[in-house]
C-alpha cells in the first residue's frame, strides 16, 4: 500500500507542475509569444513523459495489490480500495489524501486547459474574421500551431482519465 501511496504522491506532484505550466501558458497564448510558448510546450512534454512512467508504475502496483487481495484489477478502483482499508485507518486516510490530491490537480489542469483552448479558439476567430491588422492572422496561426501539442496532451489526459482508473 505504501508503494501505491508513494506513486500517487509523485504523480500528483507532476500533475501540479503541469498545472503550473498551463497557468503560465495562458498569458503567453494571449500575447502571442511563440518562443516562450515553445519553451513551455517542451517542458510539458518532459512532464507528460514522467507522468506516463508513473502511470505504468501505478498500474503495476495496483495489479500487485489486486493479486494479493485476489481481486480483478479492472474492478479495483481507488475509491473501492480506500473503502476496503477501513480496518487500517492510517493507510486508509493516507490513500484517500493521495487520491484527493491527484483529483484536485487533474481537475485544475482540466479547467486551465479548457480556458486555454477557449482562448486559442477566440484568438483564431479574431485571426480569421477580425484581428488587429495585416499579419495578425499569420502570427496567430503560428501560435495555434505551436500550441497544438497542448491540445494533443489534453486529449491524452482525457483518454487517461476515462480508461477507468477511478479518477474523474
Amino acid at each position: 500500500m505504501e508503494n501505491l501511496i508513494d506513486v500517487l504522491g509523485r504523480e500528483s506532484t507532476e500533475y501540479e507542475a503541469l498545472l503550473q505550466l498551463s497557468q503560465r501558458k495562458t498569458p503567453i497564448i494571449a500575447g502571442g509569444d511563440l518562443a516562450e510558448l515553445q519553451k513551455i510546450t517542451d517542458e510539458e512534454q518532459e512532464l507528460v513523459s514522467r507522468i506516463h512512467n508513473l502511470d505504468r508504475q501505478r498500474a503495476g502496483v495496483t495489479a500487485d495489490i489486486a493479486d494479493v487481495l485476489n481481486r480483478d484489477v479492472k474492478e479495483l478502483k481507488l475509491p473501492n480500495l480506500i473503502t476496503m482499508l477501513s480496518a487500517r485507518p492510517a493507510e486508509q486516510q493516507a490513500l484517500a489524501e493521495a487520491h484527493d490530491r491527484l483529483q484536485a490537480a487533474v481537475r485544475g489542469l482540466k479547467r486551465v486547459n479548457e480556458q486555454n483552448s477557449e482562448l486559442l479558439n477566440s484568438a483564431l476567430d479574431d485571426a480569421l474574421f477580425g484581428g488587429d491588422g495585416p499579419g495578425f492572422g499569420a502570427r496567430f496561426m503560428a501560435v495555434v500551431a505551436a500550441a497544438e501539442p497542448e491540445r494533443q496532451q489534453q486529449k491524452q489526459d482525457e483518454a487517461f482519465f476515462h480508461r477507468g482508473r477511478g479518477f474523474p
